[in-house]
């Protein structure tokens, strides 16, 4: 099978009810758009997602895969320990990845228990995986996982492990969706976590023209001054979802806003359905000869 779906989701945990409360009324386009994102993966069947995080370990040289049979979490850093995840991840397909990634040059770093313990890092679920995971869950979603990070690497090389993982998607057995998570520029509103930077809205509004193109040399063309200025999770994140997708895919986008001063978007992107073809009259069964 091959990728079936990609999808792009912020993570603010105040999207989970019970982080979010009277706030979530706040950000009700993003709670909308990211249920339409999550109906659209439900509706596609799939039977392996690929997670992509900035907010798991990130190793500057090389991009983290995790290689395990689960990784757990809850929201207890956002007050709510009792919501509590649990994934399944699929061993074979990431190391899959991940030796396709070495072939074609690309830096990867296998992260399981051993390293882990090693380096003294977490392997457990962080808000850019349970947000999206929430509702992916209340969509119907319930499948094993591969789940990526991050890297301090040049941006060009998140295209290029995109580009890998589509050549490992491409022989998968499995019908996947690729999700990544990254919220937009930080810096929107005086009010906001960072205050406020005019490149904010400028970046916000240039990454999503591109983002609807699915341009990732656009992207990877942005100037570093607007980029940074902007003070956003997103970049890498996106590239690697971009370097993924199929020639051909489609974006949807289903939202944006940042009333928060955080911009969040929510989109997907899908192969075009193929048009289905006039019978001819051989295949006309009101053209079959009855006896």
């Amino acid at each position: 099978m091959s990728t079936v779906i990609w999808a792009l989701s912020p993570h603010p945990p105040l999207l989970i009810p019970e982080v979010g409360g009277e706030s979530l009324e706040q950000v009700r386009q993003t709670r909308e758009g990211l249920e339409a994102v999550c109906r659209a993966v439900a509706e596609s069947r799939p039977e392996r997602l690929v997670l992509i995080t900035p907010h798991a370990p990130v190793h500057p040289q090389a991009v983290p895969v995790f290689v395990l049979d689960r990784m757990t979490g809850n929201l207890g850093r956002f007050g709510h320990p009792e919501v509590t995840f649990e994934l399944e991840l699929d061993r074979d397909l990431s190391q899959a990845l991940i030796r396709a990634a070495e072939e074609r040059g690309v830096r990867v770093l296998a992260l399981d228990e051993s390293l882990a313990a090693s380096r003294k890092v977490s392997l457990d679920l962080d808000h850019g995986l349970m947000v999206p995971l929430y509702y992916l869950e209340r969509a119907g979603v319930h499948v094993p996982a591969v789940v990526m990070s991050i890297s301090w690497l040049p941006e060009e090389e998140h295209v290029r492990l995109g580009e890998a993982l589509r050549e490992v998607l491409r022989e998968c057995p499995y019908r996947v969706a690729v999700l990544a998570s990254g919220d937009l520029s930080h810096r929107l509103l005086d009010s906001g976590p960072y205050g406020f930077d005019e490149m904010g809205p400028v970046f916000d509004r240039r990454l999503l023209e591109l983002l609807e193109k699915a341009d990732h040399a656009g992207i990877l063309d942005l100037p570093e001054e607007m980029v940074e200025r902007a003070g956003q999770c997103g970049v890498r994140p996106i590239l690697t979802l971009l370097g993924s997708l199929e020639p051909g895919a489609q974006a949807k986008i289903h939202s944006y806003e940042g009333p928060f001063g955080v911009g969040y978007a929510t989109a997907h992107f899908s192969m075009p359905e193929e048009p289905v073809a006039n019978p001819t009259p051989d295949d006309d069964p009101r053209s079959t000869d009855h006896v």
